[in-house]
Order: structure tokens, then sequence, then C-alpha cells
């Protein structure tokens, strides 16, 4: 019985070593989001969506300028990621911000 309980506990300590190596192994890998800066760049995003969305409830406007839309994939352009889909977007709206805008003509 011995021999037995030895060859288990035996087994148990490679099977153990064995996740903790591919554990190490998966870590080395993958990029974490520190390596890419994506926290600086989510930040950055919601803080200008934050802000044109401000703007497109105090702006003097001409005609209505509908709210952000909440989208993330572009069906015309499938190759773009989350990102570049919703900083098109935010350009979008701003264009139409301008465009809207209430001008004063001159005299």
């Amino acid at each position: 019985m011995a021999t037995l309980q030895k060859r288990i506990e035996d087994l148990a300590r490679q099977i153990a070593l064995d996740q903790i190596t591919q554990d190490i192994e998966a870590e080395n890998k993958f990029v974490k989001k520190d390596e890419i800066g994506i926290d600086d760049t989510v930040s950055r995003l919601l803080s200008l969506e934050e802000k044109v969305s401000r703007l497109i409830s105090v702006a003097w406007v001409q005609e209505k300028v509908e709210p952000l839309s909440l989208k993330t994939v572009d069906q015309s352009n499938p190759n773009l990621d989350a990102y570049a889909v919703r900083l098109n977007d935010l350009e979008a709206k701003v264009s139409e911000l301008i465009e809207k805008t209430w001008k004063q003509e001159t005299f």
C-alpha cells in the first residue's frame, strides 16, 4: 500500500509541475494590456466620447444632431477593429456638429 500511495503522490506532483510549466509558457506567449497601452487608449477614447456627447447636448445647432451610436462593427469595412470604428464615428459626429452649428451671419 505504501508503494501505491507514493506512486500517487509522485504522479500528483508531476501533474502539478506540468501544469505550472504550461501556465508559465502561456504567460510568456501573450502580451499584457499594460505592455501595449490599451488602458491609455481606452481612457482617451472614453474621454473623447464623453466630450462629444456633452457637446451634442449643449451646442446651438440649426438642425437636430442625433446622439452617438454604440456600434463597434462597421459593416462596410469589417477589417476595422472596435477602436477604429468608434474613432471614425466620433470624427463623423464632430464633422456633423461643425456643419450644423448655428452660425452668425455677417451684416
